[in-house]
């Protein structure tokens, strides 16, 4: 069950139900593997089930998006597309400060201002910033599956950089499916490189950055960094691979070693800058 809320703010930017609308057929439609829900559950497992912890909210098929203006900040030209907080699955507890706020609900959030924004006279799913927030759906719906299958069930710490990571990953792998531009910033039916010199997408940051340690999560490019070494994971050793790095306790490096089931050395990777320093391992 999709749930779809709007908060009311000094704008109500989502003036027609369409729009709420595409937000729900993307990411659940009935029947199988025709959307962002079946294709990402597929790979990386369930976004929540039955668990061990007491003060997790129970069992539930229910996922809820709160459409709002994130900072309200009435921005249309960029700012916080969307994002999962996990003292969502907690229940309630007003003794402390972040827990007292829970939704107690499967949620995440998108900006109803970007999503609301058009290219020309009239709105339409195809402009650009609706096209960026579908692609958000898959990322953010990534983070909840990662928080239960990595944190909640095998108890591993959901390191930032690899979980950030295989969310831009989630985004690559069903771009073409969702028939938006991933973060590749490459038409998501075209299986080129791309024009020279582009500008587009993560990778020109990551290519004028390719020195800096992926795990090194306070530089400004550390998205573009992650991507590049997702990206060169999925395409070397495809999405079930991807899906183990979820399915283990181990993080960091140590869930992808453990996904492969051995320590990795490419050198090809490496001559074609692909190579990322993983504290002194190439992989």
């Amino acid at each position: 069950d999709l749930h779809l809320s709007l908060r009311r703010q000094r704008q109500m930017c989502i003036r027609d139900r369409s729009m709420a609308d595409e937000v729900a057929n993307r990411f659940l439609l009935s029947g199988a593997n025709n959307d962002i829900y079946d294709w990402l559950t597929t790979v990386f497992g369930t976004e929540w089930g039955s668990h061990s912890y007491s003060n997790l909210i129970g069992t539930t098929n229910a996922i809820h998006v709160l459409l709002y203006d994130i900072g309200d900040d009435d921005s249309t030209t960029g700012g916080t597309l969307g994002f999962f907080w996990s003292k969502d699955n907690y229940k309630r507890d007003n003794s402390n400060n972040t827990l007292k706020t829970s939704n107690e609900k499967i949620m995440f959030y998108l900006d109803s201002v970007l999503l609301a924004e058009k290219d020309g006279s009239s709105w339409d799913a195809s402009d650009f910033w609706p096209q960026i927030l579908f692609s958000t759906i898959a990322h953010e719906f990534q983070h909840i599956i990662h928080f239960y299958q990595k944190q909640v069930i095998r108890k591993g710490t959901g390191e930032t950089w690899l979980n950030e990571m295989v969310s831009m990953i989630a985004q690559d792998l069903i771009a073409e499916k969702m028939a938006v531009n991933g973060p590749r910033g490459i038409t998501y039916n075209d299986p080129s490189a791309g024009t020279a010199n582009t500008t587009k997408g993560r990778l020109p940051k990551y290519n004028a950055n390719n020195y800096i340690r992926v795990s090194e999560w306070s530089h400004s490019s550390r998205y573009e960094i992650a991507y590049a070494f997702g990206a060169y994971l999925a395409r070397t050793y495809g999405s079930e691979f991807v899906g183990k790095i979820v399915k283990t306790s181990k993080d960091g490096t140590d869930a992808i070693v453990e996904a492969q089931g051995c320590l990795l050395y490419t050198s090809d990777a490496a001559d074609e800058g692909l190579g990322v320093d993983l504290g002194g391992r190439r992989i």
